[in-house]
């Protein structure tokens, strides 16, 4: 009975990671559709009050966490400019949204100064950020992982819709290696690289709350009441002996 418990779990292990790898595919397949390339709108202004929304912490975001590498990475104002631009339009799973020559009309900025300083964008971390497409991003972290198999590289380039539908003899047939090759670079791309690195940075499903120490309430007849909001304080307590040795201080300096 015990062996057939640990049949069932390895065979549920299994299945769990293989669906992980489906979903995997999944996330290439929808990155394969044409990315629209419109600038991100302008976000309101909202007006400072005291909304619940204060008093929320949120974790680094993946725009901070590039900008915090963009500082020490250029050396001009400019190149400050263009950076903190593509930046402000990478979403947050580490794609740029935007297209150069949009870029270059709205700063009034050459197209190739700009692609300079986003293939500096591209070399920050998390490998992969700043790409404008799944293939370029796949790219970007071959030379990060330091890959020099060039079947994997021309399945990233040539075949990423045919490994997403997983068309491994079509591959097979181009690259004229065997189909159970074409499965182990298969497995190599899936746990090796990352169609979502923007991901990496930042988690925003965990919202931290900052909890007042003081709460001030307005009274119905008027006036205000302050609640020392101690239930969330760490609970102090002086040792009888030390508080008689200060009740004999002061009653010796007294």
């Amino acid at each position: 009975e015990k062996v057939n418990q640990e049949e069932n779990t390895l065979t549920q292990t299994e299945e769990s990671n293989e669906r992980r790898e489906e979903n995997n595919f999944d996330d290439w397949l929808s990155y394969l559709k044409e990315k629209d390339y419109r600038p991100l709108p302008n976000r309101p202004v909202l007006e400072k009050e005291n909304r619940y929304e204060n008093f929320i912490y949120y974790r680094e975001s993946l725009q901070d966490y590039l900008l915090i590498q963009l500082v020490t990475a250029v050396s001009s104002d400019i190149d400050y400019k263009i950076g903190e631009y593509l930046i402000g339009n990478i979403d947050d799973n580490g794609y740029l949204t935007i297209g150069l020559d949009d870029i270059s009309l709205d700063l009034n900025i050459k197209r190739d100064k700009i692609e300079k300083i986003l293939s500096l964008v591209q070399n920050f971390d998390p490998p992969g950020v700043g790409a404008r497409n799944l293939q370029e991003c796949l790219l970007i972290q071959i030379e990060y992982l330091d890959i020099s198999d060039i079947k994997i590289e021309k399945i990233i380039k040539y075949h990423l819709r045919d490994l997403a539908g997983k068309s491994f003899k079509k591959i097979a047939k181009d690259l004229k290696i065997s189909i159970s090759e074409v499965q182990s670079l298969a497995d190599v791309i899936k746990k090796s690289f990352d169609p979502k690195p923007g991901r990496r940075v930042g988690n925003f499903k965990e919202v931290k709350y900052i909890l007042p120490d003081l709460v001030i309430m307005r009274k119905i007849e008027g006036g205000y009441r302050v609640i020392l909001n101690d239930n969330y304080l760490p609970q102090i307590k002086i040792n009888s002996r030390y508080k008689t040795i200060l009740e004999a201080g002061n009653n010796i300096s007294s």
